[in-house]
């Protein structure tokens, strides 16, 4: 799986503005979710330009807290939730998850 690739950033205070290459509404539209879901967020948004060339501009504005922080802990708290998600399968289907890691 490629990486996300972080083409220019614009960080001014607690505004936080961010290109990302590669990427559409599969994976952006969580990651929204999950901003939203902060207290001190005042805005989140993302605009894709055009659906063939797969660019999203990712905006956040905070009410004093870092963006870049905001940004952070959603992404951990998506992995952290994906992370439960697998051991609950895994669980249910007698897995130990240890296959589908060493299958990547």
């Amino acid at each position: 799986m490629p990486r996300v690739r972080v083409k220019g950033i614009k960080l001014s205070g607690n505004y936080l503005e961010v290109l990302i290459e590669g990427e559409d509404y599969t994976t952006m539209s969580p990651l929204l979710t999950y901003i939203l879901q902060d207290p001190e967020v005042e805005f989140a948004t993302f605009d894709m330009d055009h659906p063939l060339l797969r660019n999203i501009t990712l905006k956040v504005k905070t009410k004093g807290k870092d963006p870049l922080a905001v940004l952070e802990e959603a992404v951990n708290r998506i992995l952290g939730d994906i992370d439960s998600i697998e051991k609950g399968l895994m669980q249910q289907l007698g897995g130990s998850g240890a296959e589908t890691k060493e299958g990547q």
